[in-house]
């Protein structure tokens, strides 16, 4: 028996979750169950599987985004199971330049990609996640790296500026400038500006924001901001791409919270405002989140399903950095968990996979429709919830800076201008299988302790 089925194998028994929102424990064994189900997709786990991604059909972006959700798990829940593999994968993943760029995603790495293990590693450093050695970049230099090589991608030439969506020119959808990529950048830098506190990164994040209103990717009309897809080079991004996602509104809601939070200008609080008022009208039904787009026709695919992991964290932390909002966003959230944890007694036909979460969180039961971005939204919706919660809302939920006990210094960025083209990484390296190995051993042994303990 390999270890990925040994992991499922100690998961595999149906534990429905009895939520109860107020409650510290009852918060972090939710987390528990669901983040144990996040990693029986773990490829790491798998013989010759590589470190810190997830088995196909999911892409690397959700990997970036699990991280940075185990992360929050981590330092909420004061549960240090998972750092081990939370580093390995953050390592690893960092490419030969260290950019959250590496040669193996060559084929699909777009700049939506890369941010999100940006995010990650502002995570990490907001959390006082142990940073690598001295001689190695500490996390706050990998996030500034990500924004810093996102920025020296921003492309004049065509719709006035803007990324776009994809990084190399031979994959599908270069011609194509999205939400996700340019509210990708302008959250990291709002976050590097309040961090750090160098106006470099106020400055790019104002430049994002005011090139998305312009090119009419955000829209405002009175109390409503409208935030949309996106739009081709081709027509000079005249003709917009309708679809409203969650995870497009979680990104500018939170960025603009980070801003208000750093520079109290009124105007990144009024954008809040309206960014929460219309995420009340268009993601939530009874207090319930769903994603509109795809939900009610069922056909989501498997990024839109991790859609819901985004948006959760993003409105969790919006409530942290603004206080005023807490009782306008937590009823959404804890309404969203309760209903989440009543999906969360699946199973997954051949396969082992228990504690199975569902995509509808409206439908009130697992709806057969199981999966890695399901377990992550969910798991996520919980820590959100835990972030807020009465035990824990204060000083403790508010992530460090520089100024506030960060122990992150970054100022270690490196190449941004160098040409993005590393081919195709055929064949993983002995030490991508060693350490996979490792981090799976000592995950079996935590999950085997924990239920010697039950």
């Amino acid at each position: 028996m390999n270890l990925l089925n040994i992991i499922i194998s100690l998961s595999s028994i149906v534990y429905a979750i009895d939520l109860d929102v107020h409650s510290y424990s009852s918060l972090c064994d939710a987390i528990t169950t669901t983040s144990q189900a996040v990693l029986t997709y773990y490829d790491g786990f798998k013989p010759l599987g590589v470190v810190g991604v997830f088995e196909p059909p999911y892409y690397w972006w959700e990997a970036g985004e699990a991280w940075g959700g185990f992360i929050n798990a981590w330092y909420f829940c004061q549960n240090d199971t998972w750092q081990s593999l939370i580093y390995d994968s953050l390592m690893h993943q960092r490419g030969s330049h260290k950019d959250y760029v590496p040669a193996n995603q060559s084929t699909t790495e777009g700049n939506d990609d890369q941010v999100f293990w940006g995010i990650a590693a502002m995570e990490a450093a907001e959390r006082n996640f142990p940073n690598p050695p001295d001689d190695e970049p500490d996390w706050l230099s990998l996030a500034e790296t990500v924004a810093d090589s996102m920025d020296s991608r921003w492309d004049t030439q065509n719709c006035g500026g803007g990324l776009r969506w994809q990084i190399f020119t031979w994959n599908n959808g270069y011609n194509y400038k999205n939400t996700v990529s340019n509210g990708g950048l302008f959250h990291l830098a709002a976050r590097l500006a309040r961090y750090t506190t160098n106006d470099n990164y106020l400055d790019i994040a104002e430049k994002v924001w005011d090139w998305l209103t312009d090119v009419g990717f955000v829209q405002s009309n009175g109390t409503i901001l409208s935030v949309f897809d996106g739009a081709s080079i081709d027509n000079n991004c005249q003709e917009l791409i309708p679809y409203q996602w969650t995870y497009n509104y979680g990104l500018l809601i939170s960025g603009c919270a980070y801003l208000h939070s750093h520079t109290g200008d009124q105007k990144w609080f009024d954008r809040v405002l309206s960014l929460l008022h219309t995420i009340k009208i268009m993601f939530f039904t009874n207090d319930i989140m769903y994603e509109q787009a795809c939900e009610g026709v069922k056909t989501c695919d498997n990024d839109q399903k991790s859609f819901k992991s985004v948006f959760s964290r993003f409105l969790g932390q919006t409530a942290v950095l603004i206080p005023d909002l807490n009782e306008s966003i937590r009823p959404l959230l804890e309404a969203s968990a309760v209903a989440a944890a009543k999906t969360c007694n699946g199973t997954v036909p051949g396969t082992g996979r228990a504690n199975a979460c569902g995509v509808q969180w409206t439908s009130g039961s697992f709806d057969n429709n199981a999966g890695l971005g399901q377990e992550l939204s969910a798991m996520e919706v919980f820590t959100s919830v835990l972030a807020i919660n009465e035990t824990t809302i204060g000083a403790f939920s508010v992530p460090f800076s520089k100024n506030t006990g960060g122990n992150s210094t970054g100022g270690v960025v490196l190449n941004t201008d160098r040409q993005v083209d590393h081919g195709f990484q055929k064949k993983k390296t002995i030490d991508s299988v060693w350490a996979g190995l490792l981090t799976a051993i000592s995950f079996v042994f935590f999950i085997i302790v924990g239920i010697l303990l039950i």
